[in-house]
C-alpha cells in the first residue's frame, strides 16, 4: 500500500480493494467491522464487572451473546445492538431464600 493510495482513501477519492480489507484491519489491530464502521473498539483488559455486561440477541438465529463491556458484535452478517433492560414484573422478580444458613 502506497502513501498515495492511503491519501486517496482518507480523502474519499478512492477506496481500497476489498481483498485488502482483512490485511489492512489486521495491520491496524482492529476488526473489519471496526474498519468499515470508522470506530475501533479495543479491549483494555479491565476487570469484569457485571454492571458493564451487555447482552446481544441475533434476530436471525436467536443466539444470545454476552460481552463484559463495549464490543462490536455481529452474527449471521448482522451487527447487533445491546439489549436494553426491562423492569421486572411480579412474575419475574429475583427472590432470595434462606436454607440452612445459606442464601
Amino acid at each position: 500500500m502506497s502513501a498515495k493510495a492511503v491519501s486517496k482513501w482518507e480523502t474519499g477519492k478512492g477506496f481500497p480493494d476489498i481483498s485488502l480489507l482483512e490485511p489492512l484491519a489486521a495491520a491496524l489491530g482492529i476488526s473489519v467491522i471496526g474498519l468499515l464502521g470508522g470506530s475501533a473498539v479495543q479491549n483494555r483488559n479491565r476487570a469484569a464487572n457485571l454492571q458493564r455486561s451487555k447482552l446481544y440477541v441475533c434476530p436471525v438465529c436467536g443466539n444470545v451473546i454476552q460481552a463484559a463491556g463495549e464490543a462490536v458484535i455481529s452474527c449471521c452478517g448482522v451487527t447487533l445492538l445491546p439489549q436494553e433492560p426491562e423492569n421486572a414484573d411480579e412474575d419475574h422478580r429475583i427472590e432470595v431464600e434462606t436454607a440452612e444458613d445459606e442464601c
